[in-house]
């Protein structure tokens, strides 16, 4: 074997290994939630349905879930019953949502824990802690019951939890924003000198 042989196998070999560090990387950005979605691609299902395949391509799955995610939320309290996204309908976010956090609000039953959110999303007990994100979203921290909650400008909750570290993953959301903020500032800063 060459020099030019074991050049092209080292070459090749660190190119492998910065790919595989970017994916580490973007796996550490990601919500916990995308998180599962990487580790699904490791794992078929038994029935070989392959879990992050495009809903149309899913054995019957398809129309039914583009019906779902076209479908209005259901409301409460004249709001929609949670937030949706791109990937997900809003009655799928709150099912993953109680699934985790039911516990952490008592609550019975899923529409119990609906009602439970809402009502801490929507009429925070006196003395919550709240902030206003640029996007209309709004932060909330009852120090009292060590609940966090996320809640869009429509009245649709996003989370409602009680973080691990209680009043600390409040100061850190305040902080992130406040740098967000202060790093928009600098942007419009910026794009007004280079405008002189």
């Amino acid at each position: 074997m060459g020099w030019r042989s074991v050049w092209n196998a080292a070459a090749v070999a660190a190119l492998g290994l910065a790919a595989l560090s970017a994916c580490d990387q973007r796996l550490a950005a990601q919500p916990a939630r995308e998180h599962e979605a990487f580790a699904a691609l490791e794992q078929v299902s038994a029935s070989g349905v392959d879990p992050l395949a495009p809903p149309a391509s899913r054995s019957g799955e398809g129309a039914a879930r583009r019906t779902e995610a076209s479908a209005p939320a259901r409301k409460i309290d004249g709001r929609p019953m949670w937030s949706d996204n791109r990937r997900y309908s809003a009655e799928e976010n709150a099912r993953y949502q109680f699934d985790r956090h039911a516990a952490e609000l008592g609550a019975r039953d899923f529409d119990d824990f609906l009602v439970k959110a809402h009502a801490f999303v929507n009429a925070p007990p006196e003395g919550t802690l709240s902030l206003t994100r640029a996007n209309g979203d709004k932060l909330l921290f009852d120090p009292k019951s060590q609940l966090f909650g996320m809640v869009r400008s429509d009245g649709a909750p996003r989370t409602v939890f009680k973080p691990e570290t209680g009043k600390a993953y409040w100061d850190e959301q305040v902080a992130e924003e406040s740098g967000a903020a202060g790093r928009s500032r600098t942007a419009r800063t910026a794009e007004r000198e280079d405008r002189s």
